[in-house]
């Protein structure tokens, strides 16, 4: 699980423009976020929602936060975590603090609620509300998301699981292999660290690739497993952080190890809701302006991280 920045491989945009002398703010829902953008941010204001009562100069370029925004920092499990985040945007905006901005949210309301129930409507009415506010005070705003969500519960209402470890050791023995979800996260119950793409790491190395590959594709929930090179190539992911194995689940189901390792729990007073399939891939990508960048839209692929492009060039 990544929770810092020790595995970077290079700047973020937000560094290289902070050593422009661009002065830049980050507002994080979570504090692992934080901790990985706040890289090489030397005189940023850089803080998480989940955090917020104990930032200081020193950490975080800013103290008292509470008491600057006015209210207490929400509880972890709540819409108001990404509410308050805009909050502080929208704060920042009003006194002129930061030329820059990135503001990024938590996604449990998405997990727990689907389009158009009260809840959901309720917090992107929030949502849409703070926007409009940093519009109204002149920011160019450009809007997207990580990852789509998609229902992902049987016809009774239970998750839609393939614990997929187990699958191979019923197979092949056990200890065959291990299975990782990338998906893993503190914040448990979001979604029980259960996802729609997960590695697989030989340890018997006797039974064929290929045969594990033919198994993986044979099971119910499995829309897609690849290689670890040819998932590499197509997903645009370092080689040597691959798996040997990558196996992705259809869009109603997720992919688990083992059943003693999630917390189900946390995922039984609702219909499970997560992503990492290749269905949760459309997002939105909004700019709040008209720009010249958008006539390429014909030509161009455009990606979530694009929203830097799109934000920043007119």
């Amino acid at each position: 699980m990544i929770s810092d920045d020790k595995l970077l491989r290079g700047p973020t945009i937000l560094e290289l423009m902070s050593k422009r002398g661009v002065r830049i703010a980050a507002i994080t829902a979570k504090d692992k976020l934080r901790r990985i953008i706040q890289h090489g941010l030397d005189r940023a204001i850089c803080f998480s929602s989940e955090y917020a009562k104990d930032c200081t100069i020193v950490e975080n370029g800013i103290a008292g936060v509470e008491e600057w925004i006015g209210r207490p920092a929400p509880p972890q499990y709540s819409g108001d975590l990404s509410i308050f985040v805009l909050d502080a945007g929208v704060r920042l905006l009003q006194e002129d603090r930061a030329d820059l901005l990135y503001l990024t949210l938590s996604d449990y309301i998405q997990h727990k609620y689907a389009p158009g129930t009260k809840e959901s409507n309720e917090f992107l009415a929030a949502l849409d509300k703070r926007v409009g506010m940093m519009v109204n005070l002149g920011a160019t705003v450009a809007l997207t998301a990580d990852h789509g969500m998609n229902d992902k519960a049987k016809h009774d209402g239970s998750p839609n699981v393939l614990f997929l470890e187990e699958a191979l050791e019923r197979k092949w023995g056990k200890g065959f292999a291990r299975v990782i979800c990338p998906i893993t996260d503190p914040f448990v119950r979001h979604h029980g660290a259960l996802g729609s793409f997960v590695r697989l790491y030989r340890n018997d190395k006797s039974v064929d690739n290929d045969q594990i590959l033919e198994f993986c594709r044979s099971l119910p929930e499995v829309e897609l497993a690849l290689a670890g090179d040819e998932a590499a190539a197509r997903f645009e992911m370092p080689l040597d952080r691959e798996g040997d194995i990558v196996v992705v689940a259809k869009k109603n189901a997720v992919i688990g190890s083992r059943k003693e390792e999630h917390d189900m729990s946390t995922v039984m007073d609702h219909r499970l809701r997560s992503h990492g399939g290749l269905s949760e891939q459309s997002v939105p990508l909004l700019r709040s302006t008209p720009t010249k960048r958008a006539t390429a839209a014909a030509a161009k692929y455009w990606r979530n991280f694009d929203v830097f492009d799109l934000a920043l060039n007119e």
